[in-house]
């Protein structure tokens, strides 16, 4: 079964594919793939590795953020949690102890 992360993935770069008119043969030229790379990585016959979602980027001259912004927006991303305040500096019980 295919992460779910990694079907996303897949699909923005399809997306990104069509939206940018760029055949799967003109791709796996400029890249000196072997014939049918691309549509394996895709269909997930082929391990897509974050080299070849940045080599695939790069060759259709799309940055990483963007990617990044499109496939994953910022309300489905961890957000990271608040960091905790120190138990010894910041809180009233110690601030009194700590006053000479």
């Amino acid at each position: 079964m295919v992460d779910k992360r990694v079907s996303i993935l897949t699909s923005s770069l399809k997306l990104l594919l069509q939206i940018h008119h760029v055949s799967h043969a003109t791709l796996e030229k400029d890249l000196d793939w072997r014939a049918g790379t691309i549509s394996r990585l895709l269909s997930g016959r082929t391990k897509l590795t974050l080299r070849h979602v940045v080599l695939l980027l790069r060759a259709i001259q799309v940055r990483p953020d963007e990617f990044s912004d499109m496939t994953f927006p910022m309300s489905s991303r961890v957000r990271k949690k608040p960091k905790r305040r120190s138990l010894l500096h910041g809180s009233g019980s110690w601030d009194d102890l700590l006053d000479f």
